[in-house]
């Protein structure tokens, strides 16, 4: 087993963050956590990351009670645009709330199984248009009677580098950002597209025209 720094911004206007990998700072309070207090979403993505434009920005059960992000926003996933006026979110009149720069979208959730078959659907429709997010699966497992590993994100670092006492971190932000994974609860299946050029893996653009 290995671990990597985060951290859950938890935003009372829009939802859950999460950003990794991450270095805390002992002289600043809550080790260097982001402040979300007071801004808006992008303004959030842009400081979760820093200075790395490596980190992951993941938004977390996006439908998960009415502050959460996809309802806190009204997001048309068709359009990826916000249908909520930002002064009834507690931002100023003109506050851009389209930006939807996060990496990864938490589809499965053990805590909120029920919205899956939604939002694996909005997923599906927002990287149709063009949305790069990744999809997750986290057990959010508050309290020592709820198991771990319900729903888990299965990332593809490459043959032979995936040992957890020598995993690069860094490759694996690199692989959830390539969307190179797969989301499930035990066994799963992969599958790929064989060309000229070799066989795709999870994540991967093809072309397949003759």
């Amino acid at each position: 087993m290995t671990s990597i720094i985060g951290s859950e911004v938890s935003s009372l206007a829009f939802g859950h963050l999460n950003g990794f990998p991450l270095e805390v700072d002992p002289s600043r309070t809550g080790g260097g956590g982001v402040r979300w207090k007071g801004k808006p979403p992008g303004v959030v993505f842009d400081e979760i990351r820093g200075s790395d434009a490596t980190r992951v920005v993941q938004a977390n059960h996006p439908h998960d009670g009415g502050t959460s992000l996809f309802d806190a926003l009204q997001l048309d996933v068709e359009t990826l645009m916000a249908g909520r006026d930002p002064v009834s979110l507690g931002f100023p009149e003109g506050t851009d709330l389209n930006d939807l720069s996060f990496d990864a979208l938490e589809v499965a959730n053990a805590s909120s199984a029920g919205d899956f078959p939604r939002v694996f659907q909005e997923w599906l429709v927002m990287v149709s248009n063009g949305h790069p997010a990744c999809a997750t699966g986290s057990s959010d497992s508050h309290g020592a009677t709820r198991f771990a590993g319900t729903a888990r994100t299965f990332v593809f670092v490459g043959q032979g580098s995936d040992d957890p006492v020598v995993v690069d971190k860094a490759s694996i932000a690199a692989a959830i950002k390539a969307r190179h994974v797969v989301v499930g609860t035990g066994a799963f299946v992969t599958a790929g597209v064989v060309t000229g050029g070799g066989e795709s893996i999870p994540g991967d653009s093809v072309s397949i025209r003759g």
